[in-house]
């Protein structure tokens, strides 16, 4: 999946590179000892077609170029392989062979798909570390960092000054009992039933449908949030309301390249 997803592969003199190359990527080579590979190999092949990393240069403008230039790998791909074309023949003869079960007389069937037909499914966010801060009169600037990439300290992926927000239908719970914003979903525990078995939680974000959702803070400040992507920008709005006290108010949200116009209307306290 790496290598189908990637616009230039680094690597070596490996077997990862070659199936790069093999794909019609463009690979940088950052290091093939010529002694150690075999001329008539895929990999010598690669050695001969394959661009090598300038390690005396900057990268940014090596990928720009590695993504630019015609890429030829046809001789890797024919030294790929010993059996062209009978992948699915000898694919299927081995798991037969697994199974111990008797392998089809006919032929082999290896289904092409298109390429728009395997587009993965698209599912958002449901844990990271939002690091928000105001940067001027309501306005917010926040980023993103996914909670599920942790340090070998099983941290942030990197320090930070941030918070950590979390659904409820989350399958990782101890991220979510660490969570100072809950996200809950229509069929979930209200504000009070999770602050009371959440300490931590400051917040609870609510969605009520694509453009609006509700939050709740401890105290039982309520506000509803409208805007684009409510419930990451609901859950920003955490800093905001610890140094101002309110939830009531029209706001801007820098998030990346996105600029993002939220409206939070003050509601009575339950």
């Amino acid at each position: 999946q790496a290598l189908l997803a990637a616009d230039v592969v680094i690597g070596d003199h490996g077997a990862v590179t070659g199936y790069a190359a093999a794909l019609g990527k463009p690979v940088l080579l950052a290091s093939f000892p010529e002694d150690d590979v075999v001329t008539e190999s895929a990999i010598g092949a690669l050695g001969r077609t394959g661009r090598r990393l300038d390690q005396h240069r900057p990268l940014p403008s090596q990928l720009r170029e590695a993504m630019t230039a015609p890429v030829d790998h046809g001789e890797v791909r024919r030294l790929a392989t010993s059996a062209p074309g009978a992948s699915a023949a000898n694919l299927r003869s081995a798991f037969y062979d697994l199974l111990r079960l008797p392998e089809p007389a006919t032929a082999a069937i290896l289904a092409e798909y298109r390429a728009a037909d395997l587009t993965p499914i698209q599912v958002p966010a449901r844990a990271w570390w939002a690091v928000a801060e105001v940067t001027g009169e309501r306005t917010l600037r926040l980023d993103r960092l996914p909670a599920d990439v942790t340090s070998p300290q099983h941290g942030p992926s990197a320090s930070l000054d941030g918070y950590l927000v979390v659904a409820t239908d989350h399958p990782r719970r101890d991220l979510y009992d660490l969570a100072a914003v809950v996200l809950t979903t229509a069929e979930g525990p209200t504000p009070a039933e999770v602050f009371a078995a959440h300490l931590v939680c400051r917040l609870v974000v609510q969605p009520v449908d694509q453009e609006r959702c509700l939050v709740t803070a401890r105290d039982g400040t309520t506000a509803s949030i409208e805007s684009a992507h409510p419930e990451v920008v609901a859950a920003a709005l955490l800093p905001w309301f610890e140094a101002n006290g309110e939830l009531g108010a029209v706001l801007t949200v820098h998030w990346g390249a996105i600029r993002v116009a939220v409206t939070a209307t003050r509601r009575d306290r339950p």
